[in-house]
């Protein structure tokens, strides 16, 4: 039997981005790449195939390959988490956040989640894109 769109089914997957694990639903991948959750849940994810559960491109792979199908893809950034926008990357008086901003830390700024890429005098920049946006995932 092949799987058809609107199919449901239950994957079992790990996410990775130049071999690192980004996400998984296995609970020993988790631990040993450091991105284990306790509140996670772990041993597979049910989704509709072609309802936008996923990402496009794992969407996309699914329909037409055989019941119990094992196998890797590789996933371009329109079909993963989108193509990087420098529009998204803004520049932001440090007066907007509560604690001092440091490069790497998660922000929300007016509602929006990002990421401080550079922090300067009294500017920020911010980065608004999508997590892995502009990546090749597998």
């Amino acid at each position: 039997m092949t799987i058809q769109k609107g199919d449901f089914i239950r994957v079992s997957y790990t996410g990775k981005n130049d071999d690192r694990v980004f996400d998984t639903t296995d609970e020993e991948v988790a631990k040993s790449s450091g991105i284990y959750n306790e509140k996670g849940k772990y041993g597979g994810d049910v989704i509709i195939v072609g309802a936008g559960h996923t990402v496009a491109g794992l969407d996309e792979d699914f329909i037409g390959k055989d019941v119990g199908y094992t196998g890797s893809v590789t996933i371009p950034p329109e079909k993963a988490f989108g193509v990087r926008n420098p529009e998204l990357i803004q520049t932001i008086p440090i007066t907007k956040f509560e604690q001092k901003p440091q490069v790497g830390m998660p922000v929300q700024v007016d509602g929006r989640q990002g990421v401080v890429i550079r922090a300067i005098g009294r500017m920020v920049q911010v980065d608004f894109n999508r997590f892995l946006a502009g990546q090749t995932v597998t």
